[in-house]
């Protein structure tokens, strides 16, 4: 059970399991392409519920018949974009393994291993990200690579400010410092977005505290957060001009136009089953290999760099809004009470979430950071404090009367 007495340290073995298995995963995916982490973690957080018989629970988890119902038209996509078996599995499997883990979370009974755990991923991102950091400064200056292995820095200062009163000096001082080395380096290599999440989450917060209906607030920024670049589209009527004529017109910024621009096309020509992931890198390739200058950078985009984009031109309209709204009902859940969904650390949350929806998409090492997020946010779906100590009763003030003495016997 949670309560406010859990505590937190860097010697937890959970969270340095969390720790290793992080950047196990990363030599492993990086060496023979196989993310270990994402396979065994619907299986390891499964685990605790069998553990603690609570098998019955799972389809009370909020957002079961969502997943199965995306699931289920993911398959029937894929059937109708002639996807093959193998395809089809791998179409699927990376959604599965996106949510069923969040789902088993919902209903084990002791989550704290499984927080641990994740806060140990993320402990094990950042120093990840600033090994890698500290290469390319070694040779002499910041690599543009580094961006795809940056972190979001509103991550460890959301579990921070969530668990600050039940942390370890060590720990408080590791996310925190993760927290301002981030930000250091996502300015030194101008990655706006890495920085931008932190304000989000102010401004988020001053919305919460502001509105009257917290626990609706946030799930409907966070549904507009998902949606923002495809709504943006229909004011911009060409996103690419847009951006060259800003004379913003960076790599990373041509990436997202081309990526807009595209998706619009492609979800006016099949609204309802979009190209599959694997058309969608060769067929973006080949419409804008020569456009801008864009020469061979466009095969290397597999994504359209956005959430609802990402799942409407693979899968059609109906898997973007499932996935929106499940997102949202995750986040739903999580507000059991308007002074949690006001705290800080929810906001940062949330801001965490969009950045990662509105400008990547919920793929690749970024899972890790989706994961802790949703996982932050529904840890006190079942919240109950520790009770307090039994107070000792006043002896002098209630004394036990005198026993009666007995007659003598004789």
């Amino acid at each position: 059970m949670i309560n406010s007495e859990t505590r937190f340290g860097l010697k937890s073995p959970w969270l340095m399991f969390g720790i290793f298995m992080f950047i196990f995963n990363r030599v492993l995916d990086m060496t023979i392409n196989l993310p270990v982490g994402d396979i065994l973690l619907p299986l390891f957080a499964f685990a605790f519920v069998y553990r603690d018989g609570e098998t019955a629970r799972i389809v009370k988890s909020p957002g079961l018949y969502l997943t199965l119902l995306l699931l289920l038209w993911l398959t029937v996509s894929n059937i109708a974009n002639g996807i093959g078996f193998g395809g089809q599995f791998r179409n699927t499997f990376a959604v599965a393994t996106l949510f069923f883990p969040v789902i088993f979370f919902m209903a084990a009974r002791d989550r704290n291993p499984l927080m641990a755990y994740f806060i140990g991923n993320i402990i094990g991102f950042g120093l990840y990200f600033l090994y890698h950091a500290g290469m390319d400064l070694s040779q002499g200056g910041f690599s543009r690579a580094l961006r795809s292995d940056l972190f979001t820095p509103a991550v460890p200062l959301a579990l921070y400010f969530m668990f600050r009163r039940n942390i370890t000096p060590a720990l408080a001082v590791t996310l925190v410092g993760l927290t301002a080395a981030g930000s250091a380096v996502a300015m030194l290599i101008e990655a706006r977005g890495a920085v931008l999440s932190i304000i989000m989450g102010a401004g988020i917060y001053v919305a919460a505290r502001v509105s009257p209906w917290p626990k609706l607030t946030l799930p409907l920024i966070v549904i507009f957060g998902f949606a923002a670049h495809y709504i943006s589209s229909f004011f911009v009527a060409d996103s690419l001009d847009a951006v060259m004529q800003s004379g913003n017109d960076t790599v990373s910024n041509m990436e997202r136009a081309y990526a807009i621009d595209y998706s619009r096309m492609v979800l006016e020509q099949s609204p309802w089953f979009g190209f599959s992931p694997q058309s969608y890198v060769i067929n973006f390739a080949d419409f804008f290999r020569f456009t801008a200058g864009f020469g061979e950078e466009g095969d290397k985009i597999a994504s359209p760099h956005n959430t609802f984009l990402e799942y409407g031109v693979f899968f059609g309209y109906p898997a973007a809004i499932l996935i929106t709204l499940l997102t949202a009902r995750f986040v739903q859940a999580g507000m059991v009470t308007k002074e949690f969904a006001r705290s800080f650390a929810v906001a940062l949350a949330c801001a965490g979430i969009i950045r990662q929806a509105a400008l990547y998409g919920l793929s690749g090492i970024l899972r890790v950071e989706w994961f802790a997020l949703i996982l932050l946010i529904l840890y006190f779906y079942e919240y109950k404090p520790a009770p307090k100590a039994a107070e000792p009763l006043p002896l002098r003030k209630y004394r036990m009367p005198r026993q009666p003495q007995q007659p003598a016997t004789r």
